[in-house]
Parts: C-alpha cells; sequence; structure tokens
C-alpha cells in the first residue's frame, strides 16, 4: 500500500458556479463541491504548486470575487506559483480554502442581521417596509437591541451574553447584509473589525453598512 501524503488546499465555492483549473488537474465542480468530495475537500498538493484558477459562473449567476488568496485580482483568475520545497514546510497541513464567490445576477431580497441602540433601532425597524416598497418582497431580517453605549459594536461584543445572541444568527451562514451603528463612548474600530472578521468566517459573501444617526 502506498500512503500519498501532502499539503491540502481545499476550495470553497458560494454561490452557484465552478472552479476550474487551467491543468485541467484540480477541478472543483458546483456538484463535487456539494457532494463534499475530496476534489474540492482536499486537493492535495504533493511538489510544486503553480495552477491557475478559473471562476465560472453558472447560468443566471455571476463571479463576485475570491477570498483568502486573489482578494486584489479584478478578473475571475488566481495563480499560484509556489515550489516544492515551500510545499514540503507544510507538509501534512490544510491551508486555508480558495473561496470563489458568486452572486445572482438580478438583485433580491436581503436576509440582514441588525443590532444598535435607540437611534438605530427605528430604522432597522422600517427596513422591511421599504424592502417591501422597493419590491424586494423576499427581504428578511433579525434584529438585536440594547439601549444606548451598550448598543455599540464593541459593547455587544464584549457581553458574552449578547454576542452570543448575535453569533447564533450569524452562524446559520445564510446573512446577506449585515448592519451596525456608532456611539461616542466607543470611538474605535474593534468593536466593528471583531464583528466583521466574524461575520465573513460564517458568510462570506456579506455585505456591511454602518448607520451614523448622529450626521
Amino acid at each position: 500500500m502506498v500512503l500519498l501524503q501532502g499539503c491540502s488546499h481545499p476550495i470553497e465555492i458560494v454561490g452557484d458556479g465552478d472552479v476550474l483549473s487551467g491543468s485541467g488537474a484540480r477541478d472543483c465542480l458546483l456538484e463535487d463541491h456539494a457532494a463534499g468530495l475530496e476534489n474540492c475537500t482536499e486537493n492535495v498538493v504533493m511538489d510544486d504548486y503553480r495552477e491557475t484558477y478559473y471562476a465560472v459562473p453558472r447560468t443566471g449567476w455571476v463571479f463576485h470575487r475570491w477570498a483568502n488568496y486573489c482578494v486584489d485580482e479584478t478578473g475571475n483568475e488566481c495563480t499560484f506559483d509556489v515550489s516544492a520545497d515551500t510545499v514540503h514546510q507544510n507538509w501534512g497541513e490544510v491551508l486555508p480554502p480558495l473561496i470563489a464567490v458568486f452572486r445572482q445576477a438580478v438583485n433580491t431580497g436581503f436576509n440582514a442581521m441588525l443590532m444598535g441602540h435607540s437611534f438605530f433601532d427605528p430604522f432597522a425597524t422600517a427596513l422591511p417596509a421599504h424592502a417591501q416598497r422597493a419590491g424586494f418582497t423576499d427581504h428578511r431580517q433579525s434584529q438585536y437591541y440594547s439601549g444606548s453605549a451598550s448598543g455599540a459594536p464593541q459593547a455587544l461584543w464584549e457581553d458574552a451574553g449578547k454576542r452570543s445572541a448575535i453569533q447564533a444568527v450569524l452562524n446559520s451562514g445564510d446573512i446577506s447584509l449585515f448592519g451596525m451603528t456608532y456611539h461616542p463612548d466607543y470611538p474605535g474600530i474593534e468593536g466593528y473589525r471583531d464583528w466583521v472578521n466574524y461575520a465573513l468566517r460564517k458568510n462570506p459573501d456579506t455585505r456591511f453598512f454602518i448607520g451614523l444617526p448622529w450626521l
């Protein structure tokens, strides 16, 4: 028996599309990804890793972006040129996945997570009615209210109970819009960064906005 070991570089697909390889040996089709096949979940690299991947949308979808790698690319290509020495240094490791994010070509309603204090909550409460009037009948949302400074992103993150309640919604992996607000007691970006990083780990195609009620 021959035991094959190498470095794994998984491929993940968000939305409807395929990730094709220039060599033809590392394709990850949408059906393969859904079935959890090894060409997507493992994608084992043994020696020199020289490959170009192409994100190809299915009908009715468009390619939006790459995640984890090639984040500055404006096209659908993502190229790797890694020496065998570097691959061997990561022998047996599972690297962060290459993620291809596809979006529907026609705009639809969002599944939103909205959190904040009393200056933000009225906007959040009124948003479904605005979405309906705009024709987005499939808009859905969850809200979390916490009064005054306790509704700032950093305060919500630092409160274990509140953080857990909001994370439970984000953990669904189905949040496409995440709205937060501001409070002068927390002028830094730490809270925003914590929530954005967490949301993207669970929902790679989330959009974000910050409501600034004092402007």
